[in-house]
C-alpha cells in the first residue's frame, strides 16, 4: 500500500505529464489554431472545463469538478459475547475534487452536427466523515485517491451559432486507494471497469 507521500508524488507526476501532453499537442498544431469553448457537464458530478480545438480534427478538454454527497443508512452493530446484534444509524458526508483531461478526435462533422471519439484521463480526491450511532457514537475520517481512464464516443449538436449540447458514452477503468483513520485494516484498494456514461453537457464557444 502506498504512503501518503508516495500518492502525492504520483499525483504531481500525473499532472505534470498531462500538462506536458497539452503543450506538445498545442505546439504540434499551432499552425491551425482553432476555436475555444467553455463547457459544463455532468459525469455524474458537475464539472466545468475548456474545449480547445487545436485543429479541425483534434481538441483538448481540461476540466475541474467538485461534488458533495450525504448518505444515511442502517448498519448492524455486533453485540458483545451472547448479546444480539443491534441496528445503528450510519451517516456519511463526502466531498470529491476532480481533475481531468480529454483528448478528442473528430470522426464526422457536417453543419451543426459532429461525432467524435476520445480518451479521458482523470484524478479525484475524496474526503469525508462517517458517523455510526447505536451502541456508541463513532466518528471516522475517510480519505482516498482515485485514478481513472476511459475511451469515449460522443455526439454534439449546435443549438445556436455559439451554443452546443453533447452526450457521451464510453468504457473505462478506475482504481482508488482509500484510508480510514483510527481503524484496523483501514486501507483498501478499489478497482472498477466497464461501460459508463462519460457525460452530458453544454458547450459555449467564444
Amino acid at each position: 500500500m502506498l504512503s501518503n507521500g508516495m500518492r502525492r508524488f504520483k499525483m504531481k507526476k500525473f499532472i505534470t505529464l498531462l500538462a506536458g501532453l497539452c503543450l506538445l499537442l498545442s505546439f504540434s498544431f499551432a499552425q491551425e489554431t482553432g476555436k475555444l469553448g467553455l463547457n459544463m457537464r455532468v459525469e455524474p458530478s458537475f464539472q466545468i472545463g475548456i474545449t480547445y480545438h487545436i485543429s479541425k480534427l483534434f481538441a483538448l478538454r481540461p476540466s475541474l469538478g467538485f461534488s458533495k454527497e450525504s448518505l444515511e443508512s442502517e448498519t448492524e452493530i455486533p453485540g458483545k459475547k451472547d448479546q444480539p446484534a443491534r441496528t445503528g444509524k450510519k451517516e456519511e458526508d463526502r466531498t470529491f475534487l476532480n481533475f481531468g483531461l480529454g483528448f478528442l478526435f473528430c470522426l464526422y462533422s457536417r453543419e451543426d452536427f459532429s461525432a467524435y471519439t476520445g480518451l479521458h484521463l482523470g484524478y479525484a480526491h475524496e474526503s469525508g466523515e462517517v458517523s455510526i450511532s447505536g451502541r456508541r457514537e463513532r466518528d471516522l475520517e475517510d480519505t482516498g485517491d482515485i485514478w481513472r481512464g476511459n475511451a469515449l464516443l460522443g455526439l454534439q449538436c449546435m443549438v445556436t451559432k455559439n451554443l452546443g449540447i453533447f452526450g457521451e458514452v464510453g468504457a473505462g477503468y478506475s482504481q482508488g486507494e482509500f484510508n480510514r483513520a483510527n481503524v484496523r485494516e483501514a486501507k483498501r484498494t478499489q478497482k472498477r471497469w466497464g461501460l459508463m456514461n462519460s457525460g452530458v453537457g453544454l458547450v459555449f464557444y467564444f
